[in-house]
């Protein structure tokens, strides 16, 4: 009769797991776990009563166990999901437990401090935060002395019914449209009386689209991750603001701990990803760890084509470094709209962060300038890692019309001029006596300048500017090679004004068309051989 009794048994709690599968007999009790998101809703009476009524909630609980905290030795008061709890509490402060109970007998729980006092609540201070990501969205929290509870108005419906929270607590709102709302927040204790603020809160337009480049300092842009991997992305304030980036705004992505490997997350942008003539992704990244496989990709926001997948390996640690994705050798004719971004270093997320900023499209080389073979005993420097540089005052002067910018590429500084009409650079302080010298050298990149002009001037022999002994001359290039390096090797004779050569100050750039072109520049120097 016993083995009867535990067969009938077996079978019961093999179909009680297994349902009217015959095929599966078995369960994996490991599989079961602790009821989830236990929590609880609160209500104050305001007649000087005390009573408080709570409504638990949670994910995957049979039943909730509460201990209203003001008695000792107490024995638990049992209520099911959706049914409610009522006690009397007198003046003071305590603690409530709700302890949620699974099928298994598994349990999660979730405490929260009350305080029960009939006086009427002061010094009530309203917080609101809103969201860098998505200006749409607010935080509100409320403190205030002798204060059981907030009811949160956020002003943007009629009849609002209020959100309630305890103190310590935060609710979150996300308004539908731009513009100037009144949250109110009233503040009750167990008596009647309340106290009440306001505050105005400004919704700009959250819905701008994003575009390239990405900056992440506009707080009227959408900045809308959406994140894959159990990754978690969103826009914080540069807390390593040194080296190539010293901007307010950057991008976080954090892996927590047990996320998968390929955990990232992407941007979707407004318009279509133009490769036309730019294909070169640009993106500024801080990473704790060099070694890591920074990938980027380019998707369509309607299936999630993958139109194209570049890897860069970081090879600095906990500074920021600015990564090149090049997708010039890929064929893409397709219109893609995200920008997909994740760090890669084969293994499951483990909490690290990662911050990337200043995603953009460019078109520039991707490969250093040719090293120069000029001996240097046969040459005069001005900007070169082959020689030591003679003395520069400025590599761009105050009356120039251009944008300076100093670069690295593929390890190798090198200057850039972008929406160029004209450059002044100077050696004011020690001119440059080129007698010797026969040629003036430069290496230059472009992808738009259809011309480029090159200018020397010699301040003469009183070494200044005016004086009626300056010389110069300017030289045209016409049609210059495009996307990629070109070595310039002028005879100074070609320089047929610049009649002495033994003060030259001035090297003046400039380019047409005018006022849009962009050239990188490297190895300036004068040589005789």
């Amino acid at each position: 009769m016993k083995i009867l009794k535990l067969l009938v048994l077996l079978c019961i709690v093999s179909f009680t797991f297994n349902g009217c599968n015959e095929d599966d007999t078995s369960f994996d009790i490991e599989q079961i776990s602790a009821p989830t998101d236990i929590s609880a809703n609160f209500n104050i009476a305001q007649d000087d009563s005390g009573l408080v009524t709570i409504v638990p909630t949670g994910t995957a609980a049979a039943s909730f166990h509460i201990y209203f905290g003001d008695i000792e030795n107490e024995e638990p008061t049992v209520v099911s999901p959706g049914s409610s709890a009522t006690h009397i509490f007198s003046e003071g402060r305590f603690t409530v437990q709700v302890i949620g109970v699974g099928v298994t007998g598994l349990t999660s729980e979730f405490v929260q401090e009350v305080e029960i006092s009939f006086r009427t609540p002061e010094n009530l201070i309203i917080t609101i935060e809103q969201s860098i990501i998505n200006p749409a969205v607010i935080t509100v929290s409320a403190s205030a002395d002798f204060a059981t509870l907030f009811d949160v108005y956020f002003g943007d419906v009629n009849d609002e019914s209020p959100v309630s929270i305890m103190p310590g607590e935060t609710t979150e709102h996300t308004y539908a449209s731009p513009g100037d709302y009144t949250v109110r927040v009233v503040a009750k204790g167990g008596g009647t009386a309340t106290a009440e603020a306001t505050q105005m809160v400004t919704i700009s337009d959250a819905n701008n689209p994003v575009t390239l480049p990405i900056d992440f300092e506009s707080l009227a842009v959408n900045y809308g991750f959406v994140s894959f991997g159990d990754a978690v992305a969103q826009v914080v304030d540069n807390a390593n603001q040194s080296g190539i980036n010293t901007t307010g705004k950057v991008g976080q992505l954090v892996k927590p701990a047990g996320a998968q490997v390929w955990a990232g997350t992407f941007l979707q942008l407004e318009n279509p990803i133009d490769f036309s003539t730019n294909k070169i992704f640009k993106v500024k990244v801080f990473s704790p760890k060099s070694g890591i496989i920074v990938k980027l990709k380019v998707e369509n926001a309607t299936d999630d084509t993958i139109g194209a997948e570049v890897d860069v390996v970081n090879s600095v640690a906990n500074d920021w470094e600015e990564l090149t994705f090049d997708f010039s050798s890929i064929d893409i004719s397709n219109e893609y709209q995200k920008v997909v971004i994740f760090f890669d270093f084969g293994v499951e997320g483990d909490d690290t962060e990662y911050l990337f900023d200043d995603i953009e499209l460019v078109n520039e080389p991707i490969i250093a300038a040719p090293t120069p073979t000029i001996p240097a005993s046969n040459a005069i420097s001005m900007f070169s890692d082959a020689y030591t540089d003679v003395t520069v005052d400025t590599w761009r002067t105050v009356w120039s019309d251009a944008t300076f910018e100093e670069v690295t590429i593929a390890g190798n500084p090198v200057k850039k001029y972008s929406a160029l009409s004209f450059v002044g650079i100077e050696a004011t302080t020690s001119p440059i006596d080129a007698t010797s010298m026969t040629h003036f050298h430069m290496n230059v990149w472009s992808a738009d300048a259809t011309e480029l002009r090159i200018k020397l001037v010699d301040f003469g022999a009183d070494g200044a500017f005016g004086g009626g002994d300056d010389v110069e001359h300017e030289i045209t290039i016409s049609s210059p090679s495009q996307d990629e390096w070109i070595s310039l090797d002028i005879p100074l004779s070609d320089f047929t004004g610049l009649t002495t050569r033994a003060n030259i100050a001035q090297l003046i750039y400039s380019a047409s068309p005018s006022g849009t072109a962009t050239i990188f520049i490297d190895n300036i120097f004068f040589h005789n051989q």
